[in-house]
């Protein structure tokens, strides 16, 4: 079995706790428990002067993942939590972990991470010898446990594994400095710090859907916002769903003749399943994608047939021509968000944008034929082609 020792006793590193700073709308320690799990940890040991509501949070995220988790004290009680065969993992307070490179170099057998001095130094990092500082991780077996019992009540029982492991010549893993540079592997040393470091650790996990998609951009900005406020995964559920109620109302709305309303009520829609979408991407940050990523042609497909049932409102018996238009339209918005689009039509494959459009043809006098003139200039932006010498 594999134990995770963390630990949010920061005053070695700057300032009391500062594991439990907050952090992309989470914490440091909270990250490093994602790790820890990812490493295959089944039980969570957690250093701490008491019991908050922010150990309570670790303690949860921890057993929803099926894991033990415990909050201490003091290292005394951390070998009844481990036998001589397990190994424990040991991570210095306040690290921000890349969780991909932990499970790559660290899945096999203990070790260290290390970094040369110089630059160790720089970010923070603690001396081990002349020539090398440690890199914050350390995976080490069950019986170093027992010879913390050397240590007073009050030691630092991170400290003293790490002693126990240079004493035993556990094997050397280098940190790459780039993961320095970039910010995915950096010792959180204050709240300024936390700040500077969450900017470069959400664009690597959640970048921004670019320009190009105007609607993406201010559900990107609203979820930033939100995922600051809350980080219940209940939010991006009941936006989605609104999101989807809406869509299916503008659609009934559109075929029973109010165009207008429906167009407004898939307005809504789209700008609610953007926020659902950047929200649910937040909360996720750090982790797996999973079917995440299907998330926006799922939205995009229910926004369509929902435009496409709309335009059965107001039509005369026998003329179909706003269904033709709807149909065009849809198909145009399509052809933009593929890959081999021009960069110029990529923002017509944003619903938000292209439906904003209709609503303003059809609160103009020209519903069929404004939105017919949308549809063809948005064809025409996808397939004409730049000039390119052979």
């Amino acid at each position: 079995m594999r134990v995770a020792l963390l630990s949010a006793l920061g005053e070695r590193y700057g300032e009391p706790g500062i594991g439990l700073q907050p952090f992309a709308g989470r914490s440091v320690l909270a990250l490093q428990v994602d790790a820890a799990l990812a490493l295959g940890c089944e039980r969570i040991v957690c250093l701490a002067e008491s019991a908050t509501p922010e150990i309570a949070e670790l303690q949860r995220q921890a057993e929803s993942a099926n894991a033990r988790f415990n909050a201490i004290t003091a290292h005394r009680t951390l070998s009844g939590m481990v036998s001589a065969n397990d190994e424990v993992l040991v991570l210095a307070p306040g690290l921000l972990v890349d969780g991909n490179w932990l499970v790559d170099r660290f899945s096999q057998r203990p070790g260290l991470a290390v970094l040369p001095i110089e630059i160790g130094l720089e970010h923070g990092f603690e001396r081990i010898d002349r020539d090398r500082a440690w890199g914050g991780a350390l995976l080490v077996r069950g019986d170093a446990v027992e010879a913390l019992t050397a240590l007073p009540p009050d030691g630092d029982a991170v400290a003293g594994l790490l002693r126990i492991a240079l004493q035993r010549g556990v094997r050397a893993i280098p940190v790459p400095e780039s993961s320095l540079d970039d910010g995915r592997w950096s010792l959180v040393r204050s709240e300024n710090h936390a700040r500077r470091l969450e900017a470069l650790w959400l664009g690597r996990h959640v970048p921004s859907p670019g320009f190009s998609e105007p609607g993406d951009v201010g559900g990107y900005v609203i979820a930033r916002f939100l995922s600051g406020k809350s980080r219940s995964q209940s939010w991006p559920v009941i936006l989605g769903m609104t999101a989807i109620l809406l869509a299916i109302g503008g659609g009934v709305a559109g075929w029973s003749g109010r165009v207008a309303g429906g167009l407004i009520a898939l307005m809504a829609s789209a700008a609610l399943g953007n926020i659902a979408y950047h929200l649910y991407r937040f909360i996720r940050a750090g982790k797996p994608d999973g079917w995440i990523r299907a998330l926006p042609g799922i939205r995009n497909s229910i926004l369509d047939i929902a435009l496409v049932a709309l335009s059965f409102g107001k039509q005369d018996e026998g003329q179909w021509y706003g269904v033709y238009v709807a149909l065009v339209l849809v198909v145009a918005m399509r052809l933009s968000e593929e890959a081999t689009a021009p960069m110029w039509s990529r923002p017509f494959a944003d619903r938000s944008l292209v439906i904003s459009l209709a609503l303003i043809a059809i609160l103009s006098g020209f519903p069929v034929i404004g939105i017919g003139i949308i549809a063809l200039v948005v064809l025409f932006l996808r397939l004409v082609k730049p000039f390119t010498r052979s």
